[in-house]
């Protein structure tokens, strides 16, 4: 089985966030925990991979170039897709933006990396 159909057999953990670092250390983190992890760099990269897959979970960045994550969600419900988002932010109003977009939950940015893993093991196993 190659790489992409593990992928969309496992309903992977999709990142996305303009920062490389950040998906980095998040694809690298859950990665450790067993997690399969695609990663974006905004939201329009993003709702391409949806075509392909569909994850257990979604964190997203609100604030980046090209799509950002107002965008993103729009796009993907006026789609009909129903993704399960978890906001990553560093602003204060992450948890006014999840509740304003129905995005299941918030971690504000520097994020815990415990807190991040216990958040995907909870949406990961609902997914």
């Amino acid at each position: 089985m190659s790489q992409l159909e593990n992928l969309l057999e496992e309903k992977p953990v999709l990142v996305v966030d303009d920062d490389p670092s950040i998906v980095n250390v998040i694809s690298q983190a859950l990665a450790s925990e067993g997690y399969p992890v695609v990663g974006a760099a905004n939201g329009a990269e993003a709702l391409r991979s949806l075509s392909e897959l569909r994850p257990s979970v979604v964190l997203l960045d609100m604030v980046m170039p090209i799509m950002d994550g107002w965008d993103f969600i729009e796009v993907s419900k006026s789609s009909g897709l129903d993704l399960p988002i978890v906001i990553m932010s560093a602003y204060r109003s992450a948890a006014d933006w999840a509740r304003a977009t129905g995005a299941l939950d918030y971690l504000p940015k520097p994020f815990d990396l415990a807190e991040l893993t216990a958040k995907v093991a909870r949406f990961h196993a609902e997914g």
